[in-house]
């Protein structure tokens, strides 16, 4: 898995793309990082595109000092900008916990992208 900082300060992983495979993009959940999902990478890297990143504030990515900058929109956009970077144009979206609330939020706005959603403890 390759490790980087996006121009927007979220630092992601991510195997080497092919594109006869579906994306599968990771969200964690709050106070978490994208090491919550080390396990689920090794098991798709070989059949998948896995990409997982830490929510702004989280993890090895930008911590925003304004409270204004964790509303579930802006997480939410930085998926959108970060899939847009890498080229995404369908993927599917898995989300554990708060990141569900990000995920429904994503998929609001940009539901024709995601070909599939799995919400996991999603305490709705």
């Amino acid at each position: 898995m390759k490790e980087q900082i996006f121009q927007n300060g979220l630092y992601y992983r991510m195997n080497e793309f092919k594109n006869d495979r579906l994306t599968l993009v990771f969200v964690h959940g709050l106070s978490g990082s994208s090491s919550a999902w080390l396990l689920y990478e090794k098991f798709f890297e070989e059949k998948y595109n896995v990409l997982s990143f830490d929510l702004r504030g989280h993890g090895k990515s930008l911590k925003y000092k304004n409270y204004g900058d964790y509303r579930i929109e802006k997480f939410a956009e930085d998926i959108n900008e970060l899939i847009t970077h890498l080229a995404i144009n369908k993927f599917a979206l898995v989300s554990h916990s708060f990141g569900t609330y990000i995920a429904f939020e994503f998929l609001r706005k940009h539901q024709d992208k995601v070909v599939l959603a799995v919400f996991l403890s999603p305490g709705l």
